[in-house]
């Protein structure tokens, strides 16, 4: 194993959720129709939403301040939209991690991403 010789430092790091459970519920429920359908933020939140973010933080120079990642489940599956949690290394906050639920679009991730850099 080696290290990255020149490790990206950007300001924030920002963890997308796209997990989308929707063929497993549905093999679920047509095996056990009284299976309770679990909540996934991939139904609202895309890899295609994390692509257009990318884009608006290229657009937008940031490329060296935000690094964004798709993940899989946070753990966090609320009723409606989606999970991003923000770290960084501006304040004591960020440091810990600042979740943001129920995000519905592009426009909710760039504003939380805005709110933590600006």
């Amino acid at each position: 194993m080696n290290l990255l010789q020149n490790q990206p430092n950007p300001l924030l790091h920002v963890f997308v959720c796209v997990n989308d459970r929707t063929l497993k519920n549905k093999q679920q429920k047509q095996n056990n129709p009284s299976y309770q359908c679990m909540e996934s933020c991939g139904q609202t939140i895309t890899k295609e939403t994390v692509k257009e973010v990318k884009s608006w933080i290229m657009q937008n120079s940031l490329t060296h301040k935000v690094l964004i990642t798709k993940t899989k489940c946070l753990g966090v599956c609320p009723k409606t939209g989606g999970v991003i949690v923000i770290y960084g290394s501006k304040n004591k906050q960020t440091q810990k991690g600042i979740w943001h639920t129920n995000i519905k679009n592009k426009k909710d991730i760039i504003t939380a991403i805005k709110k933590q850099l600006f």
